[in-house]
């Protein structure tokens, strides 16, 4: 009897691991093929805006953006030939490519598979720009094969583990517990196809045979609260491509409107003329903002730790950005100040820091109010921080606007916020810099008298 516990546990724990790693692969694959894809389709769309791309100049194309999204660019005709590759030599005719073809028939095409022309498993993503071409992008495998094989490697490490567990119970088990087994390998196998996993009722349930379905129970909700935690990424995967779409998708309908409105006979009129040419270059600008914008956010989201960092002075970089800003400020008769009790050197990219205070000190003079004032102030703390504090006497804002005023794309003012230029995704950028230096960011806002906003950095 305790021979067969014994075959029986071994299996059943061997089974439900087996099962249970099995479906984290499947998912895992699966997700991180949909987040590609996603990824892959909106990086296609960003370069399709580009005006080098309609001109034709792809060598400028690829070497704008092949190295910082990380990425082999290339143009197919229908035909199949291939007008433009980043690699130096590629072989073959492309019409019969998977992304080619879906590409040519329903907009977009994306496939994996081996590269003819790379050593490697790559994933490919292609869109119809018109005029019988299609612009194809791809990227290395490598990043989800590692991640399965860990899964894998993990999967293999559980079942030796389960293996000798089961050994060791089946000696102390009596036959009372094959009732309570059953109910638990039945409750498993019923959960290895469930989109979630349910939570298994203990009652009279004893001694190790509890802790089992504890432990299951456990496992049970981390499971389904990686889940909920997948679904709110691909949630908030899915809101931020909207924003973006309808982001960019509004300065390009005012554009093509008012060249609509010049074709059709406002040319002739010189002073409408220049209005409207000066409204779309506005657009322009603010559509060039918008893309430079979306591409650093990308980027800072992907790192988890900075590998460009060099010793520089904060003082001196507060400085040269308040001069910057000063033509800025003199528009509104702002005036704006530095304020640090010592000189601070910190470790850091110097870009990024520089990015950080441009966001904060702009918008707390586009935000101000005519003859108001900013001020800028730079501390050392103890444990290697640094805080930098800027404080505006302009519009300020209410609680809930400060709650969420890091979020991506919100406004307090919309219909302001676009008049300064703005994009949106300043504050956010800055918030994901606070983060990449182990910081954080926060503000104090009273309606009518001002913002302070708080940034401290480890560094």
């Amino acid at each position: 009897m305790k021979r067969k516990i014994t075959w029986y546990f071994l299996i059943l724990i061997l089974g439900t691991a087996i099962a249970v790693g099995g479906a984290c692969c499947i998912i895992t694959d699966r997700y991180y093929k949909s987040q590609i894809r996603e990824e892959m389709l909106l990086e296609l769309s960003i370069i399709e805006q580009d005006p080098l791309l309609r001109e034709g100049d792809y060598d400028q194309l690829a070497e704008k953006y092949a190295p910082i999204l990380n990425i082999r660019m290339t143009v197919v005709e229908k035909s199949g030939t291939v007008l433009f590759d980043t690699l130096e030599e590629v072989d073959g005719n492309h019409a019969q490519r998977p992304e080619i073809v879906e590409a040519f028939l329903e907009g977009t095409g994306f496939s994996e598979r081996k590269s003819d022309n790379e050593d490697s498993r790559q994933y490919y993503a292609a869109k119809d720009i018109g005029n019988d071409l299609v612009l194809r992008i791809s990227k290395p495998q490598q990043n989800a094969d590692r991640a399965l094989r860990n899964i894998l490697l993990a999967v293999v490490g559980c079942c030796i583990l389960c293996a000798a567990a089961a050994v060791l119970l089946s000696l102390r088990f009596s036959k009372k517990i094959v009732g309570p087994l059953q109910k638990l390998k039945n409750h498993v196998e019923k959960n290895i196809e469930a989109p979630r996993m349910t939570i298994i009722d203990s009652a009279g349930f004893d001694d190790e045979i509890l802790e089992l379905a504890v432990a299951y129970n456990n496992l049970a909700d981390k499971v389904n609260g990686q889940m909920d935690e997948i679904e709110k990424l691909q949630s908030m995967r899915s809101d931020f491509v909207a924003n973006v779409s309808h982001e960019l998708k509004t300065p390009l309908t005012s554009i093509r409107g008012f060249i609509e409105t010049l074709r059709g006979g406002a040319m002739e009129k010189k002073d409408v003329a220049d209005r409207f040419l000066k409204i779309i270059d506005i657009e322009a600008v603010r559509l060039q903002n918008l893309i430079n914008d979306i591409l650093v956010l990308s980027k800072i989201e992907k790192m988890e730790e900075d590998p460009t960092v060099a010793e520089f002075s904060l003082n001196a970089l507060a400085k040269e950005v308040l001069d910057m800003l000063t033509p800025l400020a003199k528009e509104k008769n702002i005036q704006m100040e530095l304020s640090a009790s010592e000189e601070i050197k910190m470790t850091a990219d110097e870009s990024k820091i520089r990015q950080l205070l441009v966001n904060l000190v702009s918008n707390a003079v586009r935000y101000n109010k005519e003859h108001g004032s900013v001020t800028v102030i730079l501390k050392r703390l103890p444990e290697d921080r640094v805080q930098i504090v800027v404080n505006d006497t302009g519009i300020g804002m209410n609680r809930d606007d400060c709650e969420r005023i890091f979020e991506r794309f919100y406004c307090v003012d919309k219909g302001r916020s676009q008049k300064n230029g703005g994009t949106g995704l300043g504050l956010s950028i800055v918030k994901h810099i606070a983060n990449l230096y182990h910081g954080d960011v926060g503000v104090e806002s009273t309606p009518g008298e001002g913002s302070t906003f708080t940034v401290t950095l480890h560094v």
